[in-house]
């Protein structure tokens, strides 16, 4: 009962942004929030990932090193420090390989990077896009 309550909600939280942008018809869009489609929304998730893949990989290095600092001649933590940089190695590896695969796949597809909109000047409001 707890399993379907939970994947209920989560698919009603899934919906409701569709249901709230399909009232939006006499709203203006607002230019400094681009509307990302699903191509968009992947690759913030991929960008995102990718980053914490790397923040990972950074963090341990940082460890390894901290472990052959101080690890005072003792095999043990010498071999601890070098599994750790083995492992940063491996983050590394997994990160630019899914950063290089998405590419490639996006590439294959020809799907485009959205193209930032631009910046409304509340100060100038009579430019390009203001309101009058």
């Amino acid at each position: 009962m707890k399993k379907i309550l939970l994947t209920s909600i989560f698919i009603s939280l899934l919906i409701f942004p569709l249901v709230g942008y399909s009232q939006s018809q006499y709203l203006e869009e607002i230019p400094s929030i681009p509307i990302l489609g699903p191509g968009g929304a992947i690759a913030k998730v991929t960008n995102i990932l990718f980053t914490l893949l790397v923040l990972g990989a950074v963090i341990s290095f940082i460890y390894a090193g901290f472990l052959f600092v101080t690890s005072s001649g003792d095999p043990q933590k010498f071999d601890t420090a070098k599994k750790a940089v083995l492992y940063g190695v491996i983050g590394l590896l997994i990160a630019f390989s899914s950063w290089g695969i998405v590419k490639l796949v996006k590439t294959i597809f020809g799907v485009e990077q959205q193209q930032e909109s631009p910046e409304w000047d509340p100060l100038d409001p009579g430019g390009e896009m203001g309101p009058w």
